[in-house]
C-alpha cells in the first residue's frame, strides 16, 4: 500500500458528508462541488475518517468485502490519491 498505513484519512473542515442509504455524497463548501461515493467508498470514508488509521479501514473492509487484499489495496490508494488531490481530505501520519 503507498498511502502510510497508519495515517489517518482527515477530511478538509470546508467538506461535509451526508450518507443516504448505504452511499455518500461529499460536499465541498468552498467551491459547492458535490462528489457521489459508492457503498464501498463511503464505507472507507467512514472508517477511516472516524475509526482510527487507513490500516485499520483496510484490515476491517478485508473482513466485510470480499476481494483480494492487492487489490482493495490498490483502489484504496486510488481514492486516497483522488481525495486529497481534489483538497477534500488530507493523509496524517501517526
Amino acid at each position: 500500500m503507498k498511502t502510510p498505513p497508519d495515517g489517518r484519512l482527515c477530511p478538509e473542515p470546508r467538506v461535509l458528508c451526508k450518507e443516504i442509504d448505504g452511499e455518500a455524497v461529499l460536499l465541498d463548501l468552498e467551491t459547492e462541488g458535490y462528489f457521489g461515493l459508492n457503498e464501498t467508498a463511503a464505507r472507507f470514508w467512514s472508517l477511516a475518517t472516524e475509526a482510527g488509521t487507513i490500516g485499520d479501514a483496510l484490515e476491517t473492509m478485508l473482513g466485510e468485502y470480499d476481494v483480494p487484499r492487492e487489490v482493495l489495496e490498490r483502489d484504496l490508494d486510488a481514492i486516497v490519491a483522488r481525495w486529497t488531490e481534489l483538497g477534500l481530505a488530507r493523509v496524517e501520519r501517526g
